[in-house]
């Protein structure tokens, strides 16, 4: 074989300085273009209570607002492979959604209990609380001896008050029944309806004297009706229920945004951004906005925030 001469190395190395700078060019082209490359988003649906003052409601201007669909906007910024989309609705409606796949978030103010966990899928931590407690006719304020923990049940069974029916799919059904199995000796009786009634219905009849209190959480009177008969969204009492209903707590309970049961990833990677947004602040903040204080430090130990 031929060895190739000297004249033809010397144009060799010519040739490599001159396409070096190409080559290298080329390449970091190619690299830019791969680093680059667009993530695909997935659109995800979330169904938004329209009357659950201050968590998730539509207010006077007609916009979804609330403590709740503030956090899904904030935890967004943390979730740039998803992008939400949001329709407000009832409850039942948003329940059901989940089940056929129409919508895979729900935030509507839900609280946990073995039965929804069996049926939808819950974060790792509440984003939120409220406290659960009784309304009462004010002529019994004077028998009433428990103002915190578990001591307002205490006070309905030794004085024998009359409970409201509790809506059979409710979250307060399931609050209910928790305290009479751990309290056995001290059963609070009620019936169960299967179809929800307003706050106002129940304040109403127990200032009729039909019933005797209402289980609810103190953010009942939230969604209370004035004489105009607009929403109350200012935060403070009916005014034709200010010093005819008291209430009587019991203790907090989370309050959790619900997911389609198959939405494991989707769970998975906004419990890493709702830490996020608890660690730099912002869950505190949006308490204090919406509940004019920080509320998730109340709650029971087995819905206390972990991470």
């Amino acid at each position: 074989m031929k060895k190739p001469s000297l004249l033809s190395k010397h144009l060799l190395k010519i040739a490599l300085v001159l396409l070096s700078p190409m080559l290298i060019s080329v390449l970091s082209c190619n690299g830019k273009k791969e680093s680059g490359a667009k993530v695909e988003v997935r659109k995800i649906t979330v169904a938004v209570r329209q009357d659950y003052i201050p968590y998730a409601y539509v207010d006077e201007s007609g916009k979804l607002t609330g403590y709740e669909y503030d956090i899904l906007r904030a935890a967004e910024k943390f979730l740039p492979q998803y992008k939400f989309e949001y329709f407000a609705t009832g409850q039942e409606d948003a329940l059901l959604g989940l089940e056929t796949g129409r919508n895979q978030i729900v935030v509507s103010g839900l609280f946990s209990n073995p039965t929804r966990v069996a049926k939808y899928g819950i974060p790792k931590n509440p984003e939120s609380a409220t406290v659960t407690g009784f309304y009462v006719n004010a002529k019994y304020k004077d028998k009433l001896q428990g103002w915190n923990k578990e001591d307002g049940y205490s006070d309905i069974f030794y004085n024998n008050l009359k409970v409201a029916p509790i809506f059979g799919a409710g979250g307060i059904l399931g609050i209910a029944e928790e305290y009479n199995r751990k309290n056995p000796d001290r059963k609070i009786s009620y019936e169960t309806g299967s179809t929800r009634i307003p706050s106002t219905e129940f304040f109403a009849w127990v200032l009729e004297g039909r019933y005797d209190a209402v289980l609810g959480n103190e953010s009942s009177f939230w969604q209370t009706y004035n004489l105009d008969g607009k929403i109350n969204s200012s935060g403070t009492p009916d005014p034709n229920y200010k010093d005819k209903l008291i209430f009587v707590p019991t203790y907090s309970i989370g309050v959790w945004p619900f997911f389609n049961k198959n939405e494991t990833q989707l769970i998975e990677d906004y419990n890493k951004a709702f830490e996020e947004l608890y660690k730099n602040g912002t869950v505190k903040t949006l308490q204090e906005k919406y509940f004019g204080k920080e509320v998730l430090s109340g709650l029971r130990e087995h819905e206390k925030i972990r991470f």
